[in-house]
């Protein structure tokens, strides 16, 4: 996608601010729409098919009215559960937050929520959840200075990451220790151990490099070649480079967070109550379509089982595994309540996060509209004046009156 980028510097508060803007032929607002459009139909085509399935399936249905009843009765679960995605993003805007005042001394509130939000929607939008990090990165940029704005988010998903691997790996503990297995399916236990080390991968790479470079280093390239020699990798040389370039990335942002250590360990308080806050949105669904008979921890446990089995689909927000992997969660649910109850637990956590991301990039789309039609008026402006003051100056040296 051709773009075409201008990076400004200009003082604000006493601090030197990179502005980034941009400016994309139609061509490319086509391609975008047409991105949009697609994952919208997607979307639609997996409830489709969850419902069809639902519908031709061997299960004894609940009209629509009694699950709207049951959960009008439950009014008060659905307000606990909309108060757990306020809570999720709420720490995840403060723990952005955090960061930036620990690296300027100012906590920039605004411009972390729009970061927080505008990651998840990008995560939730791009395969494998990649498209978070980079457009936070830009997000920053338009506000902070870039090598900021770069690890900012660097040291925020190192430290999001290491913290959902040591809960899962309680999660895990906690299962292997109670007296009957709490998720009883194998294929979700094994998918979510080759899950939670896809997980882990990174924040472990980082540690391990920063404590051993030397071996990190020999063990990227031999990775290397091994993928080159399988032609998996075309360019080897340039593969290597770029993997420990990322890794010495990674480590150099969370060393620069970890000289204020109160912020780390702050950061990682509020990223493990993010995480509860997730996944305890399952027993609280449940809660609401009118379960009683649940533990709490082992819903949460099961919460976490599942999310792990889901990492590796590479769909955006992985969609489709990740309904089929919570009905699990859901089991206790029958009929109509299985179907309805899984698709409020995504509306939590994928559909509002697409709707508010949606929201706040139109929004700065309009506001950059406005400033660029500012700026082209005022130039318009400016060039009329001084061609009038050339025309004046010009009858002037003429002898003419003006």
């Amino acid at each position: 996608m051709e773009k075409k980028l201008k990076i400004s510097e200009e003082k604000e508060g006493g601090d030197n601010c990179a502005v980034l803007e941009y400016s994309s032929k139609q061509g490319d607002k086509k391609k975008r729409r047409l991105k949009s459009i697609a994952l919208l139909l997607f979307n639609i085509l997996v409830i489709a098919v969850i419902i069809i399935i639902e519908l031709t399936g061997n299960r004894e249905h609940v009209s629509i009215g009694v699950v709207l009843d049951t959960w009008g009765e439950n009014w008060y679960f659905i307000v606990a559960l909309l108060g757990l995605v306020a809570l999720y993003y709420l720490c995840l805007t403060v723990r952005i937050s955090l960061l930036i005042r620990a690296s300027t001394g100012r906590p920039r509130r605004k411009l972390s929520f729009s970061t927080a939000v505008l990651g998840k929607y990008y995560d939730n939008i791009t395969p494998f959840g990649s498209g978070g990090q980079p457009f936070q990165m830009f997000n920053l940029g338009r506000k902070l200075d870039v090598g900021l704005a770069t690890s900012i988010p660097t040291a925020d998903f190192i430290i999001h990451q290491l913290m959902f691997t040591l809960i899962t790996i309680a999660a895990f503990v906690f299962n292997s220790l109670s007296s009957s297995p709490i998720v009883e399916s194998e294929l979700i236990r094994v998918a979510a151990y080759i899950g939670v080390v896809c997980y882990a991968a990174i924040p472990l790479i980082v540690i391990m490099f920063s404590i051993f470079p030397g071996a990190i280093t020999a063990i990227a390239k031999f990775i290397c070649k091994i993928g080159h020699k399988l032609h998996i990798i075309k360019d080897l040389e340039k593969a290597e480079n770029k993997v420990i370039s990322a890794v010495k990335k990674y480590t150099t942002s969370l060393k620069n967070v970890s000289k204020k250590k109160s912020y780390l360990l702050l950061s990682a308080i509020i990223s493990a109550v993010c995480w509860i806050a997730f996944h305890s949105l399952p027993y609280f669904v449940l809660r609401v379509c009118g379960v009683h008979d649940i533990s709490y921890i082992n819903t949460v446990v099961m919460s976490i089982f599942a999310y792990c089995a889901i990492t590796v689909i590479p769909t955006p927000g992985s969609a489709g595994a990740a309904e089929g992997a919570f009905y699990i969660v859901f089991s206790s649910l029958t009929g109509g309540f299985l179907f309805w109850g899984t698709m409020l637990w995504r509306f939590c956590i994928y559909y509002l996060s697409l709707i508010s991301g949606f929201t706040i990039t139109m929004y700065q789309y309009a506001k950059a509209s406005r400033k660029e039609k500012k700026t082209a008026l005022a130039a318009s402006s400016s060039s009329e004046n001084a061609e009038i003051a050339s025309i004046d100056n010009n009858g002037d040296n003429n002898g003419e009156p003006k």
